[in-house]
């Protein structure tokens, strides 16, 4: 009689445990369901972000292509009536395209200082540092 109380009790014992994996396994796919569910709502606005991020830097292209276009018609209008106002006046066609030239390489060099300085300026060095390194560094 002793070894079938223990079978019951055994049975009883392995019945509750069963129950309380079930209950388990449940309370763990409740969880995982929530997890999956703020992940994909995250997931829809990190690409809503991106995609407006991406028209932005669209639009400011094209308006830095065009602002490049006008300089660019601008600078041309000017270095063409500079040489035509000094041929003009009296200087031979050779050194006005050097003057042209030396213009032109002058304003190169500007440029490249300013765009330089503005590369520099955008460092993304402590940005990158904080997403590499580890917080038990400090």
């Amino acid at each position: 009689m002793s070894s079938e109380t223990q079978n019951t009790t055994e049975q009883q014992a392995s019945a509750q445990a069963d129950a309380s994996f079930g209950v388990l396994v449940s309370s763990w796919q409740a969880v995982f369901e929530s997890i999956k569910l703020k992940v994909h709502s995250h997931t829809d606005l990190v690409a809503a972000d991106f995609r407006l991020s991406v028209r932005a830097v669209v639009i400011a292209a094209i308006c830095i292509l065009i602002i490049v276009g006008i300089a660019l018609l601008l600078w041309a209008t000017l270095m063409i009536a500079m040489t035509y106002a000094l041929f003009t006046y009296g200087l031979h066609w050779l050194i006005c395209a050097s003057l042209v030239v030396v213009c032109n390489i002058v304003a190169m060099v500007l440029v490249k200082r300013v765009l330089s300085s503005a590369i520099s300026a955008i460092s993304m060095k402590a940005t990158a540092e904080a997403l590499l390194t580890s917080d038990t560094d400090s």
